[in-house]
């Protein structure tokens, strides 16, 4: 499709052709929509597109999140992936807790799977049966990966 195309439906006007594999609209901006985000404080540094764990949920002071990490972070402290960077603990990072998110892929990653977290905070795909612990899936690839560490269009929706 050549160009920006303005489709109009009742109440709503769209400018612009959104690409789902990439996360981006036609003029380059991230996607906002479809997304339920909460601001955090980081306890470390964490990168864009990292898979990230609850680290303090004191009633006594803000929460702060981190770096999920397989086999140490209980599922059940996983809440979603980082829509932006932390450079540093006390900086400021939004946390997609459902929708679309673009997520590290750890390079195993195949579109229609569905994702965990691996031991750096990366989604990782994962082949579903009964002896998976309630809170260890992060949601579904919506493309492939195609190498470690490239970011990955995921739906998250903790299963």
């Amino acid at each position: 499709m050549a160009g920006a195309q303005t489709i109009t439906n009742p109440g709503v006007v769209y400018t612009s052709v959104s690409d789902y594999r990439t996360g981006m609209d036609d003029a380059g901006g991230e996607l906002p929509l479809g997304q339920v985000v909460f601001t955090f404080i980081a306890d470390e540094a964490i990168q864009k597109g990292h898979v990230v764990r609850l680290a303090n949920a004191s009633q006594t002071s803000p929460p702060t999140v981190g770096v999920a990490e397989a086999g140490t972070d209980a599922a059940q402290t996983v809440i979603g992936v980082a829509r932006n960077a932390a450079a540093a603990a006390g900086d400021l990072v939004e946390v997609v807790v459902l929708g679309f998110a673009l997520a590290q892929g750890d390079g195993s990653v195949t579109a229609g799977s569905w994702v965990t977290y691996d031991a750096n905070g990366r989604v990782a795909s994962e082949t579903v049966d009964a002896s998976d612990v309630v809170g260890t899936l992060v949601g579904r690839a919506l493309a492939d990966d195609g190498s470690q560490g490239s970011l990955v269009p995921v739906w998250v929706m903790r299963v």
